[in-house]
């Protein structure tokens, strides 16, 4: 039986999946300490994913209950961000005067805090595990469910195909015949020469995107045959694109763990990829798009059924080309793209792949940058939908 550890979502989940791992950490916290016992151990390796919930490994290392609290705070900014917090140096590394990091995303206030009190330098100074709990609950409001902390939850033939629903991340879950790889690629190479042809995105100019968006496409397939391809390809190009995971909307983004939704599996790919030490600043090593380092970007979002999603993104300027891509090329959905000002960039047009494309002008010139809004409704009213957005920033170029 295959069990996941948060170690594996790091760097990928959303705001409202790092406050429910806050929740059921420190649910479980709070009895050890209860009953005057520690943990020891709390890090993303140690805890494990259990649907949409997170369970606590047994461990019997001698700790305090400040420490417990200390590494469940560094845990939930290394889910976040992808990299480990202090360069991995853990609680000793620190001192008074180690400036203690941030989530850079909207609406992360209150996260920031709490999480900011439990890093505090000053053991004493901490909250304890129940006051975690208290705050954490009242930031999920009815969107946590109680799941009896008081009894371990072990895998179970239910939690099993709860695993299994999650994103198709997972390659060792993808089986498919060689031909069926074959068969789809030769599809792709087809629908792609005739639908770029349609709007007039000049291929040379545009290598890197196309590169992108074939390795996408061919993760839409539940072949592993099909995801060691989209992993060569997108290797071969790793040092010139970024994760854009500042893309945060809590009331209408679904998780792409733990959620019903099919999806490409690019997140965890790339958060991989990036691993082979092509970047030598951990903390922000896949943190945005506007990242001067990177002129392409791409992330994947799932989004609720029948809601629309906003997205916000800075640090654009010059010509800017967007590819959304949906996980299914029938997928019913509307995307809109504008200005600060609220003028709307119409779409160059959408092709036989389901893939609306942008090639816009923004402000270009040194300093130059403008703030876009982006926006992803999904118009299916039954289920989720996984989306895929690449970006070409071409920075203070026409």
């Amino acid at each position: 039986m295959n069990i996941l550890y948060a170690s594996a979502l790091k760097g990928f989940c959303s705001i409202r999946v790092c406050w429910q791992f806050i929740y059921d950490v420190s649910g479980e916290l709070e009895q050890l300490h209860a009953s005057q016992n520690t943990h020891g151990s709390v890090d993303l390796s140690h805890v494990r994913v259990h649907g949409e919930h997170f369970e606590l490994t047994d461990s019997v290392r001698p700790s305090t209950p400040a420490s417990d609290v200390w590494a469940l705070a560094a845990s939930a900014m290394e889910l976040i961000l992808g990299s480990p917090i202090f360069n991995g140096g853990g609680e000793s590394s620190q001192n008074a005067n180690t400036p203690i990091p941030a989530l850079p995303f909207p609406n992360t206030e209150s996260l920031n805090l709490l999480l900011h009190r439990c890093l505090d330098n000053r053991a004493e100074n901490r909250p304890s595990a129940a006051e975690i709990l208290e705050i954490s609950r009242k930031e999920l409001g009815n969107d946590h469910i109680s799941h009896g902390r008081k009894r371990r939850i072990h895998p179970s033939t239910q939690t099993q195909e709860m695993m299994n629903k999650t994103d198709r991340q997972w390659p060792e879950r993808m089986i498919a015949g060689p031909s069926r790889a074959l068969l789809l690629l030769l599809t792709i190479m087809l629908s792609t020469l005739f639908s770029f042809g349609q709007i007039q995105l000049d291929k040379k100019e545009e290598s890197v995107t196309f590169k992108l968006m074939d390795a996408v496409l061919l993760l839409r397939q539940d072949s592993k045959q099909s995801w060691d391809s989209a992993q060569t390809e997108l290797k071969k190009i790793v040092p010139y694109f970024t994760l854009m995971n500042e893309l945060q909307d809590e009331q209408n983004d679904c998780g792409l763990i733990g959620a019903e939704v099919e999806s490409f599996g690019v997140n965890r790919m790339v958060t991989e990829l990036k691993k082979g030490g092509f970047i030598q600043n951990p903390i922000r090593e896949l943190l945005n798009g506007s990242d001067p380092r990177f002129d392409y970007s791409l992330f994947e979002k799932g989004i609720k059924k029948g809601s629309t999603a906003t997205y916000t993104m800075t640090g654009r300027s010059g010509r800017q080309v967007f590819l959304i891509i949906p996980y299914s090329a029938n997928q019913p959905y509307a995307v809109e793209l504008r200005k600060k000002d609220g003028t709307i960039f119409p779409a160059k047009g959408k092709d036989a792949n389901g893939i609306t494309y942008f090639s816009v002008a923004t402000q270009y010139g040194p300093g130059a940058g403008e703030p876009l809004t982006l926006e992803i409704s999904n118009k299916d009213p039954n289920n989720n939908a996984s989306f895929v957005i690449i970006n070409h920033n071409y920075r203070n170029k026409k």
